[in-house]
């Protein structure tokens, strides 16, 4: 796994991890809830927005994904306009602005 998050209760951890995959895990039973699917390549990053509600991911396919919890079948919004590989991604405090870091 490249990178764990907790959600704003702990009742949720988000993983990402080189099979280009984020999973959403249940704490209490330790299984997978949800996985958000998309990226091509390894997914380096993901982050739960303030509410929980939202994760955005990034990888080395060089996208950003962000994606609706409500129904994570597919991201509401990709980028997939960077040049370089996407390593890093958070919210903003006010859950405005999603903020991403390459190489």
């Amino acid at each position: 796994m490249w990178s764990l998050a907790y959600d704003n209760d702990g009742k949720r951890l988000l993983s990402c991890s080189p099979d280009a995959t984020a999973k959403i895990w249940d704490i209490k039973s330790g299984k997978v809830a949800t996985d958000l699917v998309g990226h091509e390549l390894y997914c380096y990053k993901a982050a739960f927005d303030s509410d929980s509600a939202y994760v955005a991911t990034v990888g080395a396919d060089k996208k950003m994904m962000y994606w609706d919890l409500r129904n994570a079948a597919k991201p509401v919004f990709e980028n997939s306009e960077s040049k370089a590989v996407l390593m890093g991604c958070d919210f903003m405090p006010n859950d405005q602005q999603i903020i991403t870091t390459s190489i």
